[in-house]
Parts: structure tokens; C-alpha cells; sequence
């Protein structure tokens, strides 16, 4: 249970994963294909690029003209389907950028938050709190440290004054 109060608050914390989803668009099917080919501005990793990114831009475009079966990496055993054996072959046409997307670090900092978030409100004294209690907290903190937001500075809605009443059981 506490698996799917961490996975709730997971998916409200920075947005990564929409970042890393986003690497599927680097696929070999899907860049050499006229029609699912991704715009240059959808790929991920675009501040990368830094003041590269006009040259990276004009490198981008000029991959479907590439007849990359003819090219020397891939004479042998023809186009790779796996992504990262495909754009090291790329490599040599000095379009750099997909390999700097696909090497970026994937980190476990927001689960390690999390957990850091559920420790500091499950403590000791606080042992027999329920997972609705410990999930509803966790949200509250999470959403507060991402708004960047402190709790007495927190304005309460009419709404939620409504729902705070003593008749709720």
C-alpha cells in the first residue's frame, strides 16, 4: 500500500519522466519516417544545445537525406533498430546531440525526496498513523516544496474552510 501512496506522489513531483518519455522520439523508426519525424523543437533536451543549437538544427534536417543504409556503419548488417547502435553509427556525420540526450544521467533523487518526505512524517511517536493520513501529508509537503510555497504562507479557499468542519467524519 505505502508502493502505491509513493507512486501517486511520484507522479505530481517534476516533471521527468514526460522529459525521458520524450527519447522515443530519437527512435531510428521514428526519425528516418516522413511521418511520424518529430519537429526539431519536440525533441527532448533542447537546452543542450546551448548556442549549438542552429548547426543542430540544420544536422536534424538533413538526416532524411542521408542514404544511411549505403553509409559504412551500417553496410554490413543494414539499419540497427535499437536507438542508441543507431546514432553512434550517425556519429560519424557529426550529429552529436542525440547521443548527449541518450547519455544524460537517469537519477532517483525524486524517489529518494519522497522517501525523505515519508521518514520525516512517519516518525516514532507518530508509528500508528494510517496511509490515508501519511498519503494526504506527503501530497500537501510535495506540492509545497514544488510550488515553493511555505506553509504559513498558505491561503486556505473557501472551499476547503467548508470542508474543514467538525461534522466530517
Amino acid at each position: 500500500m505505502l508502493g502505491e501512496a509513493l507512486n501517486q506522489v511520484t507522479c505530481r513531483l517534476p516533471s521527468v519522466r514526460d522529459t525521458f518519455d520524450g527519447l522515443s522520439k530519437l527512435s531510428p523508426v521514428v526519425i528516418l519516417n516522413q511521418i511520424s519525424r518529430p519537429m526539431f523543437s519536440e525533441l527532448p533536451f533542447i537546452h543542450h544545445a546551448g548556442n549549438n543549437v542552429s548547426k543542430i538544427e540544420e544536422q536534424y534536417r538533413q538526416i532524411p537525406f542521408v542514404d544511411w543504409k549505403e553509409e559504412t556503419p551500417f553496410k554490413k548488417d543494414g539499419l540497427p533498430v535499437d536507438t542508441e547502435q543507431f546514432w553512434i553509427g550517425v556519429l560519424e556525420h557529426k550529429a552529436t546531440f542525440a547521443l548527449t540526450c541518450l547519455i544524460t544521467p537517469v537519477n532517483n533523487a525524486v524517489v529518494e525526496r519522497i522517501f525523505s518526505l515519508v521518514s520525516s512524517v512517519k516518525t516514532k511517536a507518530r508509528n500508528r498513523m494510517q496511509l490515508n493520513l501519511l498519503d494526504t501529508i506527503v501530497r500537501v509537503r510535495a506540492e509545497l516544496l514544488l510550488s515553493s510555497i511555505c506553509c504559513k504562507d498558505f491561503t486556505a479557499s473557501p472551499e476547503m474552510l467548508k470542508n474543514f468542519t467538525s461534522d466530517k467524519a
